[in-house]
């Protein structure tokens, strides 16, 4: 979810009475993690009296709490009585999390020099450890394949014991089979004992 900052140009225009900032709107990430670079951008209108010189313009991305320098971003106004600039900055978050504390500010210069103090406008970012996610994570896929190994062991020994089933109630049967086979023998030996025993008499 991106910050978006749209502040009133009265804010602005007391300032500098040679220059005024109609509308300035950063775009910057809410919340990122720690040590993640992040790419904003600044959408600005100004407007200059131009009876006066050529203008120019930069913003700079400044840490908040300690005052730290991240980037530079320059544009032109020139000659042009009403300019629309979108630049980009970009910084490095802190290596804790927390509320990270950013400002922008807005210098707008002339051929003798800035023409008043600078434009400024501070917000903030949530710096967060995206370690503890990661970990929640291989947790959770941890436990899937736990879970999963376990029904597929449960699975297996339901179907080793159906086999077990299966081949220790065809015992009986194999062994009345092999009991009516030899009965039978018995008889055709009995039969051809007894025919014998006529034909010699």
């Amino acid at each position: 979810m991106l910050l978006m900052l749209l502040l009133p140009s009265a804010a602005y225009a007391a300032h500098s009475q040679s220059c005024q900032v109609l509308s300035w709107t950063p775009n910057y990430p809410g919340q990122v993690s720690v040590g993640q670079t992040i790419h904003g951008t600044s959408t600005i209108n100004v407007a200059c009296a131009q009876w006066r010189t050529y203008y120019s313009a930069r913003v700079d991305l400044m840490d908040r709490s300690s005052d730290r320098l991240f980037s530079t971003s320059t544009f032109q106004i020139g000659w042009q009585p009403d300019v629309n600039a979108t630049v980009a900055n970009e910084a490095t978050a802190p290596q804790t999390v927390g509320e990270w504390m950013l400002q922008l500010n807005l210098y707008i210069f002339e051929e003798a020099g800035m023409v008043g103090p600078p434009f400024k406008d501070a917000f903030n970012i949530n710096v967060t450890d995206n370690k503890s996610s990661t970990q929640q994570s291989a947790a959770n896929a941890a436990s899937a394949a736990i879970q999963g190994q376990a029904a597929s062991n449960a699975s297996s020994i339901m179907r080793r014991t159906t086999v077990a089933s299966i081949r220790t109630d065809s015992a009986p049967v194999r062994t009345g089979y092999i009991a009516a086979i030899l009965a039978v023998a018995s008889l055709l030996g009995l039969t051809i004992l007894v025919a014998k025993s006529k034909r010699h008499q």
